[in-house]
């Protein structure tokens, strides 16, 4: 949640109108320098990686990796290698982005830069919240995957085989003759 509330004020820093001149912005959005959001990716993966291991242990934590099946070990870490990378350029790329767009906004003459910059502005808003949840979104999906074991799919089976004998049990006894008393 507080990463969510720490993106989202950071991309609306753009918005306020803190120009100097056309060349100097004193508030660029801190998530379109990619030092932020790589320092936001790796604080976030380390903290995930740090909760797996808590929650399954050093051998559980990177057991994983070797599932479904071990042939796959070289592809599960370089998922877990990329993940921080990918986190922190999808943030950058579309705040950097909106940044661009301001900027060529700005070159339009004056008289006609009012209508394009007042929906741009409004339409940087909405993507700087829906790029805040992306992000959490994500963080919590990593730590749901990285605690999550196997249980529930064992508990799963477990209730199917209960299942599977119940039925097998009510056939028995319908098949079986009812005694005349």
């Amino acid at each position: 949640m507080l990463s969510f509330f720490f993106i989202l004020i950071c991309n609306w820093l753009e918005l306020l109108p803190t120009e100097l001149n056309h060349d100097v912005h004193l508030l660029p959005a801190p998530t379109a320098d990619t030092n932020l959001t790589y320092a936001l990716a790796a604080v976030t993966m380390v903290s995930v990686w740090t909760y797996g291991i808590r929650q399954k242990g050093v051998k559980g934590y990177f057991k994983h990796f070797t599932e479904p099946f071990p042939v796959l070990l070289p592809l599960n870490i370089l998922e877990e290698l990329i993940k921080p990378i990918t986190l922190a350029l999808r943030l950058f790329g579309n705040i950097f982005a909106g940044g661009i767009m301001l900027a060529l906004i700005g070159l339009i003459p004056l008289y006609a830069m009012w209508a394009p910059n007042i929906l741009w502005k409004a339409f940087d808003a909405v993507i700087g919240v829906i790029q805040a949840f992306i992000f959490a979104l994500l963080t919590v999906l990593y730590f749901a995957m990285a605690g999550a074991g196997h249980e529930e799919h064992e508990l799963h089976e477990e209730y199917e085989e209960e299942q599977r004998e119940k039925k097998a049990a009510e056939k028995a006894g319908e098949a079986a003759p009812v005694p005349a008393h």
